[in-house]
C-alpha cells in the first residue's frame, strides 16, 4: 500500500525492487542503521538495473516488528524518493 514494487511472491522471502544498485545499497545500509538487516542483492546476482532489497518475514518476527518494519521502510523510502 506505501507504493513500493514487491512484485507478486507469495513467499515468507519478499523483494523490494529498487532497481539502481547505489540506492538498494543505501536503502539497506539506512535500514541496518535503524536496527533492520535487510541486504541489497545487485549484480551479478541479479541482472543490471534490477537490484533489490530481500526482505525474510518469519514466524517469529512479532507485529510490533513488523508495524515498525512497515513505518522504518516508509520513512527511508520517502528520504530516498523511492516512494
Amino acid at each position: 500500500d506505501l507504493g513500493f514494487n514487491i512484485g507478486d511472491s507469495r513467499t515468507p522471502i519478499i523483494p523490494l525492487r529498487v532497481n539502481d544498485t547505489h540506492l538498494a545499497l543505501t536503502f539497506s545500509r539506512r535500514l541496518f542503521e535503524a536496527g533492520i538487516a535487510i541486504p541489497a542483492i545487485r549484480p551479478p546476482t541479479v541482472s543490471k538495473g534490477q537490484s533489490r532489497l530481500r526482505m525474510t518475514v518469519m514466524a517469529t518476527h512479532t507485529q510490533v516488528e513488523i508495524a515498525c518494519l512497515i513505518q522504518t521502510l516508509k520513512e527511508i523510502g520517502c528520504a530516498l524518493k523511492i516512494i
